[in-house]
């Protein structure tokens, strides 16, 4: 099926919506837009004055109780987990990069961890990564030449906000003795678009790809054995970044009723009682059948935790969800699959800024700047049954933006917030 997306959302809806289940989901996303019109309030629960405010103070009780600034509450889970697997939003969004390189430049990480593993990357690509690493200079062509050859995407990955992590890790280990470097692993499945020819081949691909979370938990557990069995590191912890869906925890799939089938939940079943899976704050991830363009938009418990946190003046935080408030929340995060509540899906959640403050990234300089790979994204794109897009032409929206890119989705995200105050 040939997808048709406004160049306006690329690099926001085609590299982000790799979270949604099937790719008609995906085509109906990106082809809808997000340019006008708001859902009625009234389809949200009915909540008003006293009762909004009695429904919410025990988060905001809560949050008035608790100190643990976000990057010291993930440097405290190496103490205690072998494994801290970070849930971002959608690939694209910067702020939660910002704050991983904030984590990655504290002085305790290098102390603690020996390696991060990121779902973006093929493994297949990990020369490369090893290469920049061992650079004495930070080569970001190299890591341009990772995401130029990303599975799925036939025109690549051009988001900078993870070659900009990647970037940090390289200055980071800059600093540290041989020793005590921290390794950088690419986890997401084997993949060579020199080996996909035609349109048969792309479609086996995408056979190959339905086991994709548990390869990618099998890839990052061999390589923790490998860790392990060479001894020449003593750190013994490992930081993973895994998006939206693939880094949910032991929740049941609505398609098979099966409970594990994200990484997350294999890498917790492979290593049990090892492994803390922690929420990036964010709108929930896949929203179902809205019919009301506003499904980036909408918020945990109808908007509930972004009030508490609005309530508490913003204030960043990290901690536990078990036997909290927010993890006693009813689990509503992603369409294809349930819980009973926050806490049995994820471990731990991290706030560090309001969701109306979140941004998309645009593109990566002089990621298109080849012509002859510009060539090969065509031929990619015709295997692969998708419309080539011309990066000359997209380009001239691919700066920097707002998440909340237009009034009318800011004002849905604000009227869920504002409708558990009595103050209206």
């Amino acid at each position: 099926m040939k997808t048709k997306f406004n160049s306006c959302f690329f690099s926001f809806i085609i590299f982000s919506m790799v979270f949604l289940s099937s790719a008609a989901s995906m085509a109906e996303t990106a082809e809808t837009g997000l340019a006008t019109g708001l859902p009625e309030m009234a389809s949200l629960p009915g909540i008003k004055g006293e009762t909004a405010e009695a429904m919410l103070a025990p988060y905001v009780d809560f949050l008035k109780k608790i100190s643990s600034d976000p990057v010291e509450y993930m440097l405290s889970l190496f103490d205690k987990y072998q494994v801290v697997v970070f849930t971002e939003f959608l690939h694209p969004e910067l702020t939660q990069y910002e704050f991983l390189m904030k984590l990655i430049s504290h002085p305790d990480f290098a102390k603690k961890v020996r390696g991060i593993f990121t779902e973006v990357g093929s493994i297949t690509q990990q020369p490369l990564m090893d290469e920049f690493l061992a650079k004495k200079t930070c080569d970001k062509f190299l890591l341009i030449r990772i995401n130029r050859e990303n599975t799925f995407h036939p025109q690549g990955w051009p988001n900078p906000n993870i070659l900009n992590f990647w970037s940090a890790l390289w200055d980071v280990n800059s600093k540290l003795p041989e020793d005590s470097k921290i390794g950088a692993w690419l986890s997401d499945m084997p993949w060579s678009w020199d080996n996909i020819k035609t349109e048969r081949d792309y479609y086996l691909q995408e056979i190959v790809s339905s086991a994709r979370d548990k390869i990618m938990a099998s890839s990052i557990c061999a390589q923790i054995s490998k860790c392990q069995s060479s001894g020449s590191n003593k750190k013994d912890r490992f930081l993973v970044i895994l998006n939206t869906r693939h880094g949910l925890g032991l929740v049941k799939s609505k398609a098979t009723g099966s409970y594990g089938e994200n990484t997350a939940a294999f890498l917790k079943l492979s290593l049990p009682g090892k492994v803390a899976d922690i929420l990036w704050n964010s709108p929930r991830a896949y929203v179902e059948a809205q019919n009301d363009q506003m499904s980036l938009f909408h918020l945990i418990g109808n908007g509930i935790w972004e009030a508490a946190f609005a309530s508490n003046g913003n204030k960043p935080a990290g901690f536990s969800l078990k036997d909290t408030p927010f993890g006693k929340t009813a689990f509503d995060y992603h369409s294809s699959f349930t819980a009973e509540n926050y806490e049995q899906a994820f471990d731990g959640l991290v706030f560090q800024t309001p969701i109306s403050n979140f941004r998309s990234c645009g593109f990566t300089n002089g990621f298109y700047d080849d012509a002859a790979y510009v060539e090969e994204t065509k031929r990619r794109c015709k295997v692969a049954g998708r419309e080539w897009l011309d990066p000359a032409l997209l380009s001239q929206d691919g700066n920097e933006k707002p998440f909340c890119y237009n009034d009318d989705a800011l004002k849905f995200i604000n009227e869920q917030v504002r409708q558990w105050s009595a103050k209206k």
